[in-house]
């Protein structure tokens, strides 16, 4: 497991860069000017690699990036590259470097005048970086700590992981000891009574559901799983929502695992997937 897939961002802006210019009658007469330029700043997160990061030496983090496609880059690890990765600190810590000199013509065309955000996905060596020991899981947001022990898990359990997901369709992707790609919504919610939260939960599930479906509708080969606390009730709209799930269960494979989310539960989850 060396390449992983990992969610970033482009921001493409108009900015203004300050100049220095030497005069020549007079050398020890420096003035400041300001010029217009474009900059392509590329951000994704990482905890963990962000504060390592901070503490090594420019030339220990220079790259070479290479664009695959509009929303696909290539970074490489590289003594000789012409930019260098930067750990920012603080509240959210990000990694960010300047993407210009990568810049294809047809993504220089995505200038405008005003500044817009456009979303990547970056195929990063992990082992390239080993001397940094950054693991899969540290791609994961630290408020997402149900995915990341998870992931955890399932790495020591012989799965693998492919690419890490920001969440929008889904909240983790596994590849089985078989070769069976398995992607993951985990749903947790607890409200002021049980039936509440069952009710909240299967809104959530719905709500995974949908996004889910975009990546799994004509993938025969995708596995989608639902992972959450109990939703049985004898309530009048539990008889409703079954019907629902029934159908994504039958249609499109999407199977329920249910758990309470106390200690140990990743082992059980895990025997499950390994079942499927």
């Amino acid at each position: 497991m060396d390449n992983i897939v990992i969610p970033a961002s482009m921001t493409l802006e108009n900015c203004k860069l300050n100049r220095k210019y030497k005069w020549k009658s007079d050398l020890n007469k420096i003035s400041t000017y300001n010029v217009q330029s474009k900059r392509a700043i590329i951000r994704f997160t990482c905890k963990n690699f962000a504060y390592r990061l901070s503490k090594l030496d420019k030339q220990k983090r220079r790259v070479s990036l290479v664009f695959t496609g509009k929303n696909s880059l290539l970074i490489k690890r590289d003594k000789n590259g012409s930019v260098s990765l930067q750990g920012h600190t603080g509240k959210h810590p990000v990694i960010q470097v300047c993407g210009n000199r990568a810049l294809t013509e047809d993504l220089k065309k995505e200038f405008t005048n005003k500044t817009r955000t456009i979303p990547l996905e970056i195929v990063f060596n992990l082992n390239e970086w080993k001397d940094l020991n950054i693991s899969p899981e540290d791609f994961i947001i630290e408020v997402e700590k149900h995915s990341k022990s998870l992931m955890r898990k399932a790495i020591d359990s012989g799965f693998n992981i492919e690419r890490v997901s920001r969440g929008r369709m889904y909240d983790l992707q596994l590849i089985t000891p078989n070769k069976k790609e398995i992607i993951i919504a985990i749903s947790s919610h607890v409200a002021k009574n049980e039936n509440r939260s069952k009710e909240k939960r299967i809104q959530k599930i719905l709500m995974d559901i949908s996004k889910m479906m975009v990546y799994v509708y004509g993938k025969k080969e995708v596995i989608p799983v639902i992972i959450t606390e109990s939703i049985e009730s004898e309530k009048s709209w539990s008889y409703t929502t079954k019907k629902y799930l029934d159908f994504y269960r039958d249609k499109f494979r999407f199977r329920y695992l249910t758990t309470d989310f106390k200690k140990g539960w990743e082992d059980n989850v895990i025997k499950e997937l390994l079942k499927i």
